[in-house]
């Protein structure tokens, strides 16, 4: 239905609605909450990373079960509609946001600036980078967008 409605109104690109913060941060370890009527977030209680340990942000694996259920409904939009999926994903300010916080983040931002600016280094090139290679490399004509 998702792919359906969309194509009939005409829509020239499809795309899942999915919640790409916290599948984003899921894929990184991060824990979730999964409330039943909101979409699936970060536990705001149990950060993934703090500033003693950020520099061990774990890699991009493809192999993940998230990494492999959004490769796999994006591939099967395309075969379904015919027409190139677009692919959601987190970019790094909204990343770093769900699995340092939202609240140190903008502390560091104003008391920090250089530690802000190597931990969205290190989640482009240790994380958003090779998903977005991957995805590339396994969905035909995927369009990538960082929310």
């Amino acid at each position: 239905m998702n792919c359906l409605v969309p194509r009939m109104l005409g829509f020239e690109r499809l795309t899942l609605g999915w919640p790409v913060y916290g599948f984003g941060a899921e894929l990184l370890g991060q824990n979730m909450v999964y409330p039943e009527e909101q979409a699936p977030g970060s536990d705001p209680g149990s950060p993934l990373m703090n500033f003693d340990n950020w520099r061990d942000i774990p890699a991009y694996d493809p192999d993940h079960t998230v990494a492999c259920i959004t490769r796999e409904n994006l591939q099967h939009m395309a075969q379904l509609s015919g027409i190139e999926p677009v692919a959601h994903r987190p970019a790094p300010y909204s990343l770093a946001a769900e699995v340092l916080g939202q609240e140190p983040l903008i502390g560091a931002l104003a008391l920090d600036p250089d530690f802000v600016q190597e931990f969205l280094g290190l989640i482009v090139t240790r994380f958003l980078t090779p998903w977005c290679e991957d995805l590339v490399a396994n969905v035909p004509n995927v369009w990538l967008e960082l929310s």
